[in-house]
């Protein structure tokens, strides 16, 4: 499955529906992110799906992943 992630970016289906709803939050004033322990490639898949423009931040710890017991003190240093 590994190895056909990295061909494939098997995991990468947008619903129909994102775009407007993404759309609609933002339209809301919510500023939005993504925070993923992916391999570095999360930004580029939502390049790919028309996505990225929606969110302000994308934050990736890839293979060298800390984690972080107090996820709010992480987010707010990321603020």
């Amino acid at each position: 499955v590994y190895q056909l992630h990295a061909e494939r970016h098997i995991w990468s289906a947008v619903d129909p529906a994102t775009p407007a709803v993404l759309h609609r939050l933002r339209a809301a004033g919510l500023r939005l992110g993504v925070v993923s322990n992916s391999d570095g490639r999360v930004e580029a898949a939502l390049e790919s799906a028309g996505i990225r423009r929606y969110f302000d931040v994308v934050l990736e710890t890839g293979e060298n992943a800390v984690v972080y017991h107090d996820a709010g003190a992480w987010f707010t240093q990321r603020a």
